[in-house]
């Protein structure tokens, strides 16, 4: 009995363990695409959004049933804000910013980039999602860069596939406008996401 409970609880460490492991390879692999610019910095707190893009997205690649799972984990776990250093292990080699407004709250990009002085941009990144058996995973980055006259803003969806070695590989990239497909608010709506939008019961399983 006491050997049961012992190797009990090893599966019960070693799960949440392994999904935080892969979390943090994701955002890895996801940040080191991004080839982040000199002087630009990332929130350090997730920012999801656009949860119907998000899921049309992985629907569109690996069909319904993955496709609202991952749907579904993803309104999950970015109900909340996360901490990025976490997430990322306190890696060294990103600068953070504490960012007091973040979409939908901040109303305009120059909200967001005018919370990080002295820096060239603002990164926010949500906390990725996966499939039950954590083969697949889905990252939204949305970015906001400093031009000469006005902020100018990009969303990236990215899809990756976990590969035989352990190895996160990127898949797929989706890229959009920028805030307006990401965050719902009153200047910039979400193409499929109005503000008070229940993504819950407009779904059609």
């Amino acid at each position: 009995m006491r050997r049961r409970l012992l190797v009990l609880a090893a599966i019960v460490y070693t799960v949440p363990c392994f999904a935080a492991e892969n979390a943090a390879l994701v955002l890895e692999q996801v940040l080191r695409a991004q080839r982040l610019g000199r002087n630009t910095v990332l929130a350090s707190r997730t920012a999801g959004g656009g949860e119907l893009t998000v899921t049309d997205f992985v629907v569109g690649h690996y069909g319904r049933a993955i496709g609202f799972e991952v749907g579904d984990l993803y309104v999950a776990q970015n109900r909340e804000r996360h901490s990025l250093r976490e997430l990322l292990n306190a890696s060294s080699r990103f600068v953070f910013v504490d960012l007091a407004t973040l979409p939908p709250d901040a109303a305009t990009w120059e909200e967001i980039v005018a919370q990080a002085p002295g820096t060239a941009g603002v990164v926010l990144v949500s906390r990725p999602a996966f499939d039950q058996a954590e083969r697949i995973a889905v990252v939204r980055v949305d970015t906001f860069i400093r031009g000469r006259h006005r902020t100018n803003a990009s969303t990236m969806l990215y899809l990756l596939e976990r590969q035989a070695n352990g190895e996160w590989k990127i898949g797929l990239i989706s890229t959009g406008g920028g805030y307006e497909m990401v965050h719902s608010n009153t200047n910039h709506r979400d193409r499929h996401l109005p503000k008070d939008y229940d993504y819950y019961h407009a779904r059609q399983d």
